[in-house]
């Protein structure tokens, strides 16, 4: 576990995590432990997935823009793992932890399994097809609240990756840049 997060995680939070989406903290079980903790659950049948975030890592905000969108995806039928609601009807939890604090998003399971090369053929690609195609619809209609902060840390990794195997000045890098100034 990453030191900072070992720094202020202990059963503490766990319980509070538990108490929020109503369910006893043994029921949480730890999947991954890297940049975010990810447990899985399975309660009353209903599989979710929980992703404990530290705010040394991500801020509450940003996290909560992610959320927003996932769950306007879901609601216009994209289908996707989308966030669930905690006890208090919340589609995140921040749970205090001494001078700092946890994030906490429950998100329905997804179903199925890791895609490899051997399930490419021509359905899974239309199927790919279908779903991009259904995320550019809702994409249209996706209105962020006010206090959303936009979300570009992953445009802008991309574009550094870009930046890195392209020559300043190529058509590819231009148009790149033309993009991130809207």
């Amino acid at each position: 576990m990453d030191k900072e997060i070992a720094a202020y995680y202990n059963t503490g939070i766990l319980q509070e995590i538990a108490k929020r989406y109503g369910i006893h903290p043994r029921q949480l079980k730890l999947l991954r432990q890297q940049i975010d903790l990810i447990f899985t659950c399975s309660n009353g049948g209903e599989d979710s997935v929980f992703k404990v975030a530290h705010s040394s890592k991500q801020t509450s905000d940003k996290i909560f823009s992610e959320v927003h969108w996932l769950d306007h995806l879901q609601k216009n039928n994209v289908n996707i793992a989308f966030p669930l609601l905690s006890e208090n009807g919340k589609l995140m939890e921040v749970v205090k932890a001494g001078d700092t604090y946890f994030t906490v998003v429950k998100y329905s399971k997804a179903e199925g399994r890791q895609v490899t090369f051997r399930d490419w053929n021509d359905s899974f690609f239309e199927e790919l097809g279908r779903l991009t195609g259904s995320l550019h619809t809702a994409t249209k209609s996706y209105v962020p609240e006010r206090g959303i902060v936009l979300r570009d840390d992953c445009v802008v990794a991309d574009s550094e990756r870009v930046r890195k195997n392209n020559a300043a000045g190529s058509e590819l890098i231009d148009a790149m840049d033309k993009l991130l100034q809207k």
